[in-house]
């Protein structure tokens, strides 16, 4: 399904679901026995819909964090200036500087 066209059938889905859930309601009170029906198809419609705006949400997600981690790999770090734990990290000092330069 082309991913345009995802966003689209999901929201439609739900949508549609919510009104068949208003006509479950409306035919509950009149006690109609096509009710339960509605129900059943309000139930599955607004899954589907809700499963393909997960999906499309997930998808860009995975797409930010490629492109995150192209532009990281643009950078010519060495492995040993990053780490999981910040204690270990190496910060880089100036050593030239002094406190100076730096009151106003």
């Amino acid at each position: 399904m082309l991913r345009k066209s995802r966003l689209f059938v999901g929201i439609t889905l739900v949508v549609q679901a919510i009104s068949f859930l208003c006509l479950f309601f409306i035919l509950f009170a009149k006690k109609k026995s096509i009710a339960g029906a509605f129900l059943a198809l309000s139930a599955a419609e607004g899954a589907a819909g809700t499963y393909l705006l997960y999906q499309l949400k997930e998808e860009k997600k995975r797409s930010r964090e490629a492109e995150y981690l192209d532009e990281i790999d643009e950078f010519d770090l060495d492995d040993s200036m990053i780490s999981d734990e910040p204690e270990l990290m190496e910060i880089p000092v100036d050593e030239s500087a002094t406190e100076d330069e730096f009151k106003e």
